[in-house]
Parts: C-alpha cells; sequence; structure tokens
C-alpha cells in the first residue's frame, strides 16, 4: 500500500499508523466483562434463563469480535501531501485529507488510555467531507501531531493556497 502514494520525489517518508490492540479494551472492557461473566455464570440454576443469557451473551461477543476486526483493520497512512484513513471490513472506503487543509490538532487521554499507555490524536481540517478525524490507539511516546504538523507547514510553503474561513 505504501507504493501507492510514493510518486515522484519525496520529502518525508510515508507513515502507516494503526490503533494499538489495547485500545479495544479501553472502548469495550465493561461489554468484555459482560460477555465472559453472562457466559460463565449466567443463570446456572434455571435452565431457560441459562440459556437466554448464554444466547445474548454470545451475540455480545460476536459484536465484540466485529469491532475488534473493524479496529485492527483500520489503517492511517501520512504522506508529503495527503492523510488518508483507510476502514471497514466488509465494505472498504478511503477517505482522505489534504495536509494543506488541516486546521488544528488535539490529543486527548481518557482515564483508560492513560493506564494502557495510550491517547487519541484528533485532527480538524477545513475538509467539507471530514472535517474531523479521530485517530484512536496511539501510544504516548509517539509524537504524531509534531510529524503532522510539521508536514503541514511544509505542504503551505510548498503550495500557495490560501483558505478563508471564518470559524
Amino acid at each position: 500500500m505504501e507504493d501507492y502514494y510514493n510518486f515522484g520525489k519525496r520529502q518525508y517518508p510515508t507513515l502507516n499508523y494503526r490503533p494499538d490492540p489495547l485500545q479495544f479494551l479501553v472502548d469495550d472492557l465493561p461489554w468484555v466483562v459482560l460477555a465472559l461473566a453472562g457466559m460463565l455464570f449466567g443463570g446456572l440454576q434455571v435452565p431457560w434463563l441459562h440459556d437466554l443469557i448464554l444466547f445474548l451473551s454470545g451475540f455480545l461477543a460476536l459484536h465484540l469480535l466485529y469491532k475488534y476486526l473493524l479496529m485492527r483493520q483500520a489503517v492511517y497512512i501520512i504522506t508529503d501531501e495527503i492523510l488518508a484513513w483507510h476502514h471497514g471490513i466488509i465494505e472498504r472506503s478511503v477517505e482522505y485529507i489534504e495536509l494543506y487543509r488541516i486546521i488544528d490538532y488535539r490529543e486527548r487521554h481518557t482515564f483508560m488510555q492513560q493506564l494502557f499507555g495510550l491517547k487519541t490524536v484528533i485532527i480538524y481540517s477545513g475538509d467539507r467531507t471530514m472535517p474531523q478525524l479521530k485517530i484512536p490507539g496511539i501510544t504516548t511516546d509517539c509524537n504524531l501531531v509534531e510529524t503532522i504538523r510539521e508536514r503541514v507547514e511544509y505542504n503551505r510553503t510548498r503550495k500557495p493556497i490560501y483558505e478563508i474561513s471564518n470559524r
């Protein structure tokens, strides 16, 4: 996938980011515990209740598996000129943001993310189709905002394109 974006001479290498697998636990730990508890201990004394709880726990486990696979399939590619987000399982989609359109950045560290050493980087852009992009599951030692900021400045000086915004 990296060669797809490398046309012409590059100032910066193409970077690929995937959410850390621990981000799944950050997002869905209570549901994982509930599904496991339902499968192990649910309604042991009453047969019909046991079957119902087992069915609901299995359905929840399948839903959680789908969410995990969806998160693991997401990849964020940053080149000299664009930020691309590849996502989806059954239907794959790619969203693009031109780097010169990025307006602002934000890092968010929830309590659970702090426990696992993760953060979410939020990018605000002047793009009409995707004004905000969240990149979850980035390790705290990764300085993604500085990397994107450097490339945004490079693009703004290389392409004298100015956007007027009333935000």
